[in-house]
């Protein structure tokens, strides 16, 4: 009897196998979905914390107080900035940190951060540049899902965190 060799897939294998990898993607895209907003915030995060050691360098390096202003239209249309002056808005350019022989204003937008929601924050972080203090001030990131919390101590230490009960990426609980 003569057979005849198959040399590729049948309709019937292909549809099959392409059901299989479409139940697949639609198990692992939400929890795709949940990584994606938790590596966004913890981007943006990251970003203001980076700022806050900014404004404490340039405080100890120019020997005078640096302050973060945060300006804040609603939870998610908010900025701010890093400056040398008491009372400046992130969307005035005026404001400015002197850095050799520059005006610095560095502003960041909630644009910028992925839409991040800002639920409660201090209007100003303030850094003294003796023994590189701090205010006590925190504020608090929100993504629609998980909160994450930056702060500074009176010590000058800038940390982050997760409110308790929200354990996720390494942070240490607040």
């Amino acid at each position: 009897m003569n057979k005849k060799q198959s040399l590729g897939f049948t309709l019937t294998e292909l549809m099959i196998t392409v059901a299989i990898i479409g139940i697949l993607a639609s198990i692992a895209v939400p929890s795709f979905m949940d990584m994606i907003k938790r590596a966004r915030l913890k981007t943006a995060a990251e970003s203001i914390y980076a700022d806050l050691q900014y404004a404490k360098m340039q405080s100890v390096k120019q020997n005078t107080a640096i302050r973060l202003i945060f300006t804040k239209a609603s939870d998610t249309s908010w900025c701010y900035g890093v400056t040398d002056q008491d009372d400046c808005d992130c969307n005035d350019t005026s404001c400015s940190i002197i850095e050799n022989g520059t005006a610095i204003l560095k502003v960041t937008s909630s644009s910028e951060l992925s839409d991040m929601q800002l639920t409660s924050a201090a209007v100003t972080f303030s850094f003294n540049p003796i023994r590189s203090t701090a205010s006590n001030s925190e504020m608090i990131l929100f993504n629609g899902t998980n909160y994450l919390r930056v702060k500074t101590s009176i010590f000058g230490k800038i940390s982050y965190c997760v409110p308790a009960g929200d354990n996720w990426g390494g942070y240490y609980p607040c």
